[in-house]
């Protein structure tokens, strides 16, 4: 896959110049490997999870796998599938109002402000969504998503990872790399069991310490109501500068950070670590990043 990575040579403010170097290489392959016998405090890889680890975006794959676990007949899944097809159409509609309203001359605002103006959208359905009772029945457990998906050849086509991902977080761990995921989904389990637990087993028999253990992200209950942690680019930009400073903090001022992303949604993020790996070509993230001052070069 195409990398592209982002040297950042000071904390971004309204506006910031970042030198981007392109990299055409396996997932990851511009991440250090050389074995340690043990994570370094100092040392953390960052992972967004749709469109990042995963080739396509699963939240619509939601709905889906609750109307499986919840045995819904033809007539109850297609009254799911319709409610989550409507407010699929309110984002879209929204977002793209949102968008054309930022890049209009009379908006004044920074790019963090900016991008709060979209979570803003994301939040108002996201309520809608719970109110919908649209996700009600998902799995609470990772076995039990982890089964879903490997009885289901939709499931599984959709969670796809993207090629060698989870060989090279499992690499990346091993070479003493902590791994975490950052990310806006809904649903843990479908974390765990696509992306955590293949990282796994690429790294049993190499390791002691399992990877992946942190996964900062949104959780729906069984009702389908969302419980928003991490709702967008705000959150997670706030929970990177976090990791920062805890990290610095324990390994003495000498740490490194990296996070990896795919969309507008994490760009705050990548500029707040020490690394940002911007994964693909999102016309999205080079609209802002042209339109608030980030060189991508």
């Amino acid at each position: 896959s195409i990398l592209h990575m982002l040297d950042r040579h000071r904390r971004p403010s309204s506006a910031a110049t970042v030198v981007l170097r392109l990299l055409v290489s396996p997932f990851l392959m511009s991440i250090p490997c050389q074995p340690l016998a043990s994570t370094s405090p100092g040392r953390h890889l960052v992972l967004d999870f749709d469109g990042t680890c995963t080739i396509k975006d699963t939240t619509p794959l939601l709905p889906r796998i609750a109307a499986i676990c919840a045995g819904d007949d033809a007539k109850a899944r297609r009254t799911r599938l319709g409610s989550w097809q409507k407010l699929e159409e309110e984002y879209l509609r929204a977002y793209s109002e949102a968008k054309d309203a930022l890049f209009s001359s009379d908006y004044d605002g920074d790019l963090h402000s900016a991008l709060d103006a979209l979570d803003t959208v994301s939040t108002t359905v996201t309520e809608q969504v719970s109110a919908s009772g649209c996700l009600a029945g998902l799995p609470s457990l990772p076995e039990e998503m982890a089964d879903l998906i490997a009885r289901h050849d939709e499931l599984r086509d959709a969670t796809r990872l993207r090629p060698g991902c989870a060989a090279a977080v499992a690499r990346a761990h091993a070479a003493g790399w902590e791994p975490a995921v950052v990310s806006i989904n809904w649903c843990p389990p479908l974390i765990e069991a696509a992306l955590a637990v293949p990282v796994r087993r690429h790294a049993q028999g190499e390791e002691e310490i399992l990877p992946m253990s942190r996964i900062w992200s949104n959780a729906v209950d069984e009702r389908g109501v969302v419980r928003l942690s991490i709702p967008g680019a705000s959150a997670k930009r706030s929970r990177i500068a976090q990791i920062v400073r805890e990290s610095r903090a324990s390994a003495g001022g000498s740490s490194t950070v990296i996070y990896l992303g795919d969309s507008s949604t994490d760009l705050s993020a990548m500029l707040e670590a020490d690394i940002g790996i911007l994964i693909g070509r999102s016309g999205t993230v080079q609209s802002f990043s042209k339109r608030w001052g980030v060189r991508l070069a």
